[in-house]
């Protein structure tokens, strides 16, 4: 499974960003699939899951952005990611989804390529289900 993990770099929740991982890694496991997070290295979210792949041993592929491109380095670099791996699912981390941040564009681009999505936002943060036998990476997905 290839999944792209994104969000507000201010995003300060890092257990969940964590936990969001290791019940995808489980899950892949029960499943007999491999497990691969693309992320662009950014604070946040990507942070957290650059530590948690590493710790966990999960592939992982960074895609920084060319900040040579200005204020677009960001936006080239979210149709990067989808354009260059058959993306199975993208999790955005947000404290609010708004027009024209970066997570906004990541989901808008992952749903024109017909990309399953899963937004997980502040409010939802205390509305997890902790059963790993129930958890399914797709619950939740626009």
């Amino acid at each position: 499974m290839r999944v792209i993990i994104c969000g507000s770099p201010s995003w300060n929740f890092d257990l969940v960003v964590q936990d969001e991982i290791v019940m995808l890694y489980r899950w892949c496991r029960i499943h007999g699939q491999k497990l691969l997070i693309i992320h662009g290295g950014e604070p946040g979210p990507e942070a957290v899951a650059e530590r948690t792949c590493r710790d966990l041993g999960i592939d992982r592929i960074i895609h920084p952005a060319n900040k040579a491109y200005g204020h677009s380095a960001w936006f080239r670099r979210n149709q990067l990611m989808l354009q260059e791996h058959q993306i199975d699912l993208v999790i955005v981390f947000t404290h609010k989804l708004k027009e024209g941040t970066m997570e906004h564009d990541m989901m808008s681009r992952a749903k024109n390529r017909k990309r399953q999505v899963k937004l997980i936002d502040f409010e939802a943060v205390g509305k997890r289900n902790s059963n790993e036998l129930e958890f399914n990476p797709f619950n939740g997905v626009y």
